[in-house]
């Protein structure tokens, strides 16, 4: 059967801002996940049924920071989300940059490819995302707000394999949505894509792993402002498989072939069906987090420059 599936996220919050920054703790619940958390100094969470996540803030003279991490992974999905946010109602003496970053995966070892013994057969997989990502400005620059996600894959058969293959990416910058590529490439809110064509035999287990990463930044320069930035990637609704998990092909001509199917019981997968839903309460929402401070008030004569996805 293989070794037991490993979920595993990782999510870290850095703020340089007037040297000082305060971390809030994590929460802890019943026994399921494992995820280590860094922020900036790192601990573990063990047995965790929801995503957790790190929290930093820091006020300065010149306005508030803040960013917000969250990362889970369970059987078959992947939840991540970052967020950034720089309000700055004075305008800023300094300069001051945040950075929120997560990254959750999960490998399962346990799937096995049903078919005639021995036979080779070509393979990909379905994956579904769902989420949002936006970086706004407002106010007096120069300011700069990014965020960003990609998905990553990776696969393992008795006739090899490869490791972190990039599914896609999705970009946005100053008010843009700057690069979308793979699985994100028509992206709006949502997307669906399949994995590249791998190889295994009937009757084998192979492993199967996805990675999420998703990225949030806001930087001033000296003397800018007044003015706020707000970034986020927030994919807490998820990269997962999608209900059929494998397409199989022919592995002479690429045609579409039936008899073969696939089971995992850490992947929930059952026969080829993916039977699993992730939580519905995993990851806060970082498009519904307020900026700490009320200073955007009185940027309706600033220019604005905004666009969000999803």
């Amino acid at each position: 059967m293989g070794r037991k599936a490993k979920f595993s996220g990782v999510a870290t919050s850095v703020w340089l801002a007037a040297a000082s920054a305060f971390l809030a703790p994590a929460a802890q619940g019943a026994p399921i996940y494992e995820y280590t958390i860094n922020a900036p100094g790192p601990f573990q969470v063990f047995n965790s049924p929801t995503a957790v996540g790190k929290t930093a803030t820091a006020t300065t003279p010149d306005g508030t920071f803040s960013s917000a991490t969250t990362a889970a992974a369970g059987p078959g999905y992947l939840q991540g989300s970052s967020h950034a946010t720089l309000d700055l109602p004075n305008g800023a003496l300094g300069t001051a940059s945040g950075f929120s970053q997560e990254s959750s995966d999960f490998n399962l070892d346990n799937i096995i490819i049903s078919g005639p013994a021995g036979e080779i057969v070509h393979y990909t997989i379905n994956v579904n995302v769902s989420g949002s990502i936006g970086a706004n400005i407002s106010g007096s620059g120069p300011f700069f707000a990014a965020a960003s996600a990609g998905l990553r894959f990776s696969t393992n058969s008795s006739l090899g394999g490869e490791g972190g293959v990039d599914l896609g990416h999705i970009t946005a910058s100053n008010g843009l949505i700057t690069e979308k590529t793979g699985i994100f490439s028509n992206f709006a809110g949502a997307a669906s894509g399949t994995t590249p064509v791998w190889s295994a035999r009937g009757g084998e287990t192979i492993s199967v792993g996805l990675i999420l990463d998703t990225v949030a930044s806001t930087t001033e320069s000296f003397g800018s402002g007044p003015g706020a930035m707000d970034a986020f990637a927030d994919f807490s609704h998820t990269a997962l498989f999608a209900p059929n998990v494998f397409n199989f092909y022919d592995p002479v001509t690429n045609a579409p072939v039936t008899g073969w199917t696939a089971n995992s019981t850490d992947g929930c997968i059952v026969d080829n069906a993916f039977t699993c839903a992730p939580p519905t309460q995993a990851v806060p929402e970082p498009t519904t987090l307020a900026l700490l401070s009320a200073g955007l008030g009185f940027l309706g004569f600033s220019r604005r420059r905004s666009r969000s996805i999803g």
